[in-house]
């Protein structure tokens, strides 16, 4: 009896401490995501700097500013975010921001990444 007992526990013991296979995670499908940008910084000097959104993805479009007056805010600057244009041409991963829009009528939540949304294709 005595040795039984000592089997199982050890059996017991050996299963709880095996070792157990890594998890894998299954990828996202392919298609188009929801997000926010992540970053804002220069995109390019052509001689000045251009600022831009930028976001994990490709292919950006149907952005909105999530700000303080939502897209109605960015009216005054280019027609609105609706017409902001995309970086570069060929991945359209960055949301170019006008300089009037940061600099002048934007103010601090303009220079806040989480304020821009997007939808991209990963």
């Amino acid at each position: 009896m005595r040795k039984l007992r000592f089997v199982s526990v050890f059996v017991l013991l050996a299963f709880v401490i095996a070792p157990t296979p890594a998890v894998t995670l299954a990828h996202p499908s392919q298609g188009w995501y929801t997000t926010t940008a992540y970053q804002i910084a220069v995109a390019y000097y052509d001689p000045l700097p251009h600022w831009a959104a930028f976001f994990s993805g490709h292919y950006g479009r149907n952005q909105h500013y999530l700000g303080p007056g939502g897209d109605g805010a960015t009216e005054c600057c280019d027609d609105g975010i609706a017409n902001w244009d995309w970086y570069p041409s060929t991945w359209r991963d960055s949301l170019l921001l006008p300089k009037t829009w940061l600099f002048v009528y934007g103010g601090s939540q303009a220079w806040l990444p989480a304020n821009y949304q997007a939808e991209v294709f990963h």
